[in-house]
């Protein structure tokens, strides 16, 4: 058996073993693209307890009495990622319209792993880690701005996703 042919075969079994599509068109082996799903952000209060998830969409989500989102303006802490794809950005301010340097605080957050799910991040808990650190396992912290004394806990405003292409 020559090597293109053991490659053809290696590609078919990890193709079938991972419920993937394998389409063979002359002699060579294509294997599908692998995408994730949408993904959601679930925000939770300081109970932890749930109190809205948005879909893991491109777009601005303020937290405001107009939103169609449902989630509450100034009673968000913590946040959990659901399936989310990599190379994703996430910003988190309390300015209703998601400007940056505009109040108290902005953090920019970009998805490193191909379906992030993580554990409650705490939204305060932001200032203490450095630009350019992984904060949870997936998620890294771009940049982070906030004024000192500024209260951040219970202040989130409206989340920004900008997912890569």
């Amino acid at each position: 058996m020559n090597v293109p042919s053991k490659i053809v075969i290696v590609v078919a079994f990890l193709a079938a073993f991972f419920g993937a599509g394998l389409t063979l068109a002359e002699g060579s082996a294509k294997v599908p693209e692998v995408t994730a799903e949408d993904g959601t952000i679930e925000f939770f209060d300081k109970d932890q307890k749930s109190k809205c998830v948005i879909p893991f969409v491109t777009g601005a989500y303020g937290f405001t009495n107009e939103s169609t989102n449902k989630c509450p303006n100034d009673n968000i802490y913590f946040f959990k990622l659901h399936h989310v794809p990599s190379a994703a950005t996430i910003l988190m301010t309390d300015d209703a319209n998601c400007g940056r340097d505009q109040e108290n605080f902005d953090f920019l957050f970009k998805t490193i792993k191909f379906e992030t799910t993580t554990d409650f991040v705490s939204i305060s808990n932001t200032i203490t880690f450095d630009d350019k650190a992984v904060i949870v396992p997936g998620l890294r912290l771009e940049k982070k701005r906030y004024k000192n004394g500024a209260q951040i806990d219970g202040k989130l405003s409206c989340v920004q996703i900008v997912r890569s292409l």
